[in-house]
């Protein structure tokens, strides 16, 4: 079972740039695309945050415009650069089953999943918060999820990464939401955004990851204090459920869409002796196409 996650789309009204430099309309594409070509469809697609880069509604019209395309149900959270009340209009029918009055937080089934959106959105400000109210509601969530396994999706995220101009808005809010998930084992993953870089941690007993942004990225500087940007690629996140446990990756978005298969008889061989002594550990129908491969080769 696949989730996906998009992240800091910051899309702006059409012909327009982020920055004079960013085309987001045309990462978005792009985006929705990769995601249309997978090989296993994704039971949903989690966009955590930043939709726009002004909060306009001509914004939130272009993004909706560009999902359109998706053939995949997606449900999204707000991040800094979002304004509620237009965030909250434009996604009626995209905040799940369950959703908290007043606040882009839900949670919503993909197959075995319990998928919990949460609403880090301090409004005015860049920073993260995550209020009482809010909180109150994340715990009612768990407790009524039972031990089916969780994945929460959130715009900051709740650790310091080590690029200190986007740690200042993450480090003053996050502990109590820390201690109430970890007080629920069955949280097995925490997507998040607003960083715009693949980073990932241990985090309230679970796994957190950021996901890179489908418009620009920020650079790698963990010595410096100053903000840049760059072109590193974008990307997509992937998280599957293999029964037991979440696995997540980050897929370029421009990346190779046929990748090249090994077929060397050597290779196939020792791969088939591999899938041989790991029966019962290895799926069935992986160990049985290695060993066609191997016999056909």
């Amino acid at each position: 079972m696949l989730l996906v996650q998009i992240t800091d789309t910051h899309i702006v009204a059409p012909g327009a740039m982020v920055y004079d430099r960013y085309d987001s309309a045309a990462g978005l594409r792009a985006a929705v695309a990769r995601i249309n070509t997978l090989p296993v469809r994704p039971e949903l697609v989690l966009v955590t945050g930043d939709l726009t880069h002004h909060g306009q509604g001509a914004e939130y019209d272009h993004f909706l415009e560009i999902m359109s395309g998706l053939q995949v149900p997606w449900h999204a959270i707000p991040g800094n650069h979002d304004i509620r009340d237009p965030f909250l209009a434009a996604m009626a029918g995209h905040l799940g089953d369950t959703h908290l009055p007043g606040f882009g937080q839900f949670a919503v089934d993909a197959g075995p999943l319990r998928v919990i959106g949460l609403d880090t959105l301090h409004d005015g400000h860049h920073d993260g918060t995550f209020c009482a109210q809010r909180l109150a509601w994340l715990e009612t969530a768990l407790q009524e999820t039972g031990p089916r396994p969780v994945v929460l999706a959130m715009h900051h995220p709740p650790f310091a990464t080590g690029v200190r101009w986007m740690d200042v808005m993450n480090l003053d809010w996050a502990s109590p939401l820390e201690a109430l998930v970890a007080r629920f084992p069955n949280v097995h993953a925490v997507l998040c955004g607003h960083v715009h870089r693949p980073i990932s941690t241990r985090w309230a007993g679970t796994v957190a990851r950021i996901c890179p942004g489908t418009s620009y990225q920020v650079a790698l500087d963990l010595a410096g204090p100053d903000p840049h940007l760059c072109a590193d690629p974008a990307a997509i996140g992937l998280a599957s459920w293999d029964g037991q446990r979440v696995i997540t990756d980050v897929l370029p978005i421009d990346g190779d869409p046929i990748p090249l298969q090994l077929m060397q008889p050597e290779t196939m061989a020792k791969l088939a002796a591999y899938a041989d002594a790991h029966d019962g550990i290895i799926p069935k129908d992986v160990n049985n196409r290695v060993r066609r491969l191997s016999r056909d080769d």
